[in-house]
């Protein structure tokens, strides 16, 4: 059986105890708390947050909406900020500081950015960060590169005068048992002491 309501007028309102809670307009958009709902669903009051409910996992809770100053999503269940966008634009994850990882896929890599909410560390490209700062793969930072594999590691040193090629600058090798130093510029090289010029 179905119940239908039918209204030639512009708009379609629900009141409870004489004051108006929902408004349906003409063109199918839903107002709560609003008379001019200006979007498809329009929530409006000092709370407007949208609780998700899911009854087969423990009955997990979460809100999406607005908390005071911020927008943000809310773990009910722990009562705890998962993401929060406040009036400044700046963005948030895990507002509290629980035990919680932040990781974001890339198109080839599951972990390209891991943040261990655990031990305070951060990995590139592996979800297993062992340092503060653990890169998996060739790190470039304004004339300092950095490479390490299973058999070598690489520390190139470049500025504006060597340029950024793959043979430019002076390069810090260990590879093996065996240490490189080696400018590929055609400039000299020094070794310094004291600030005086030892070897040149």
């Amino acid at each position: 059986t179905n119940i239908e309501v039918n209204r030639t007028g512009p708009h379609l309102l629900f009141n409870v105890n004489a004051n108006e809670r929902v408004r349906i307009t003409s063109g199918g958009s839903v107002g709560i708390g609003t008379s001019s709902p200006s979007t498809l669903l329009h929530l409006s009051s000092t709370n407007p947050v949208i609780t998700f409910e899911e009854t087969d996992q423990s009955n997990r809770k979460f809100q999406i909406g607005s908390f005071g100053n911020a927008y943000g999503l809310y773990d009910a269940t722990n009562s705890q900020y998962r993401y929060i966008v406040d009036n400044s634009g700046n963005h948030i994850f895990n507002e509290g500081g629980l035990d919680c990882d932040f990781r974001v896929e890339s198109n080839n890599n599951a972990n390209m950015l891991f943040v261990n909410g655990n031990n305070d560390r951060v990995g590139i490209g592996l979800s297993v960060p062992e340092e503060k700062l653990h890169v998996n793969g060739i790190v470039k930072s304004l004339g300092v590169t950095a490479k390490s594999s299973a058999i070598e590691s690489n520390l190139r040193l470049q500025n504006s005068t060597t340029g950024g090629g793959a043979s430019s600058g002076l390069l810090i090798q260990a590879y093996g048992n065996d240490a490189y130093i080696n400018n590929y510029q055609s400039g000299d090289m020094y070794f310094r002491t004291n600030n005086t010029n030892r070897i040149q």
